[in-house]
């Protein structure tokens, strides 16, 4: 699918994957047995892995344990 933006014609996966880079905060998305699905530009930076090496791997493998509990909170709220 692609998107038109201003005169730009752009792969909507690229388009939101820069949208969610672009973001200031850092995002690890998670599956429901908190391995890691994706992470943005800024988490790869406070985690210090890329998102190809994080992809796959165990939460707990590569976030601090705060943010890790953090998580499991959410979950089951």
């Amino acid at each position: 699918t692609l998107i038109k933006m201003k005169g730009i014609t752009k792969n909507k996966e690229d388009f939101f994957q820069n949208l969610f880079d672009a973001l200031p905060d850092g995002i690890v998305v998670l599956d429901g047995s908190f391995s890691i699905l994706s992470m943005n530009y800024t988490a790869e930076m406070v985690f210090k892995i890329s998102r190809e090496k994080a992809r796959g791997r165990p939460s707990s493998k590569i976030l601090p344990e705060e943010v890790e509990g953090i998580a499991e909170k959410a979950l089951r709220e």
